[in-house]
């Protein structure tokens, strides 16, 4: 993944879900991901994230995106419930199926998460 390349993913995220286009910091140094909410709207992640430069990137949209719809990341704490639901949407608006995610690069709540989502038939991890 390039740099244009997850320009043009956060674009298409961005409007796919109705929100602002997230900045996005491009470091060849980033070992992972991180997004800041209100004042900034940005993504940093870059080609050596440990978990992927695109699930890196989806990960982090997926906050900036529970920011968005909570409508103040002080509310919206980090992996929730809600937050794994709404990186279950945006990995099914860009892969097209929730199985296509790297879950196995998730923290151990997402990857419990996701094993669950599997048991209720709502997907394979």
């Amino acid at each position: 993944m390039t740099k244009k390349d997850a320009r043009e993913i956060l674009e298409l995220l961005a409007k796919e879900f109705g929100i602002i286009k997230p900045n996005l910091s491009w470091s060849n140094r980033a070992k992972r991901g991180r997004a800041w909410g209100w004042g900034q709207n940005r993504i940093a992640c870059g080609p050596k994230c440990w978990r992927g430069p695109e699930a890196a990137l989806l990960h982090e949209f997926s906050h900036i995106l529970c920011w968005r719809r909570e409508g103040s990341h002080c509310r919206m704490g980090g992996h929730t419930e809600f937050f794994w639901r709404m990186l279950e949407k945006v990995c099914v608006a860009w892969h097209g199926e929730i199985e296509a995610y790297p879950w196995h690069t998730e923290y151990k709540r997402g990857r419990a998460w996701a094993a669950g989502q599997a048991e209720k038939g709502r997907g394979k991890p």
